[in-house]
């Protein structure tokens, strides 16, 4: 098992290095046939307006905390609706991206970036 304290971090200091380091990670889901670029460029969208949105007054921006946070319980939600496997469906549909909007909507993901 891998230490994590040894494990490579990524710098997502502004918006511009998170936005690649999920870039990244949206070529994986391509690669592994899991999300489509398109599909995964939603979650994108999602987390970095939460990011940029302006807060009302009295409360604070959206951290990047939040954001991993939420990215998280997304992926959570997908495992748990995916239990019975993540088969390529037929048509060339990718397994989780029809979860996708789903997981984006869903409260537990607004509590996150609203908290």
């Amino acid at each position: 098992m891998n230490d994590p304290k040894s494990m490579p971090t990524a710098d997502t200091s502004t918006d511009l290095l998170l936005g690649r380091c999920l870039t990244r990670r949206g070529l994986l889901y391509e690669m592994a046939n899991l999300i489509s670029l398109t599909v995964h460029a939603l979650i994108v969208e999602k987390l970095m307006s939460a990011l940029r949105r302006t807060p009302q007054p009295g409360y604070a921006n959206v951290s990047v905390d939040q954001l991993y946070r939420a990215d998280i319980e997304m992926f959570r939600l997908r495992a748990s609706w995916s239990r019975e496997g993540i088969i390529q469906k037929p048509g060339g549909q990718r397994p989780l991206g029809e979860l996708v909007p789903k997981a984006l909507a869903a409260d537990a993901v607004h509590e996150v970036l609203m908290s």
